[in-house]
């Protein structure tokens, strides 16, 4: 079987507002992406139990998603105010990670279809072969 989609970093707010209602919008983005066939989306926001179960430094939890973000092909910016992920952003583009900023109606067709657009024009570096 061959992996071809790219992979990306879902970014966007967490501590700011409701982080169950934050973690809950990146999931739903992610989940449409896989639907839809169009990407492998990686989603920092899932450490959020892992934060609930055994608690880190908040410093730990920013190295390990740039970490994870050195390793996708994209960075899909969610709406809403966020430092840490506005830092993740100025991340990717110091390193050359291609990053795509939805709007507030990131569902409307225009914003998925420009979306798909820059999903089709990432070069993607996740090709396996199993």
């Amino acid at each position: 079987m061959s992996i071809s989609r790219p992979v990306v970093y879902v970014a966007g707010p967490y501590s700011q507002g409701d982080p169950t209602e934050n973690v809950a919008t990146a999931v739903h983005v992610a989940t449409m992406l896989m639907d839809r066939g169009w990407a492998w989306p990686l989603v920092p926001h899932l450490t959020h139990p892992w934060h609930l179960i055994a608690p880190r430094p908040y410093r730990d939890w920013i190295d390990l998603d740039l970490a994870l973000l050195a390793r996708c092909d994209g960075l899909v910016r969610l709406p809403g105010p966020s430092a840490g992920a506005d830092g993740e952003v100025d991340w990717a583009v110091e390193h050359g990670v291609p990053v795509h900023r939805l709007p507030l109606a990131w569902s409307s067709t225009t914003a998925l279809v420009q979306l798909r657009s820059w999903l089709d024009g990432l070069a993607v570096g996740t090709e396996v072969e199993r």
